[in-house]
C-alpha cells in the first residue's frame, strides 16, 4: 500500500489509469495505478521536488536534480511496462519542464 498524504500528487489520468507521486516507506516515489487490473505499481524513486509531466502515449517524463552536481537528469517512464530510461543527464541547473508532446 502507498501513503496518500497531503503532499501527494495525482500526476495525470491516462487511458488505462493514473500516475501518483507520493511517499512510500519514507521515500518519494512515482506509482502507476491501472484501472483495468486494480494494481498499484512502484515505478521509481522520485524526489518530492521532481517535475513530472505525461505525454500522449501515457509515458511519464521526470526531471530531477542530480545528487552529485547541480545538473538535472531527465528520465522517461513507460506506463505500458514500467521501464524507466535515463534520457539526458547533462541538463543545466535551472532547467524546468512545462509539458510533454
Amino acid at each position: 500500500d502507498i501513503d496518500i498524504v497531503k503532499e501527494s500528487k495525482l500526476i495525470s489520468n491516462i487511458e488505462d489509469g493514473v500516475y501518483i507521486h507520493t511517499r512510500h516507506n519514507d521515500q518519494w516515489c512515482l506509482f502507476s495505478y491501472r484501472a483495468d487490473t486494480g494494481l498499484t505499481t512502484r515505478i521509481t524513486e522520485c524526489p518530492k521536488d521532481s517535475k513530472i509531466v505525461t505525454d500522449a502515449e501515457g509515458n511519464a517524463w521526470i526531471l530531477q536534480k542530480d545528487r552529485s552536481s547541480s545538473n538535472r537528469i531527465l528520465y522517461q517512464a513507460r506506463f505500458a511496462d514500467g521501464q524507466v530510461n535515463e534520457i539526458n543527464s547533462n541538463l543545466p541547473a535551472g532547467t524546468t519542464m512545462i509539458g510533454a508532446i
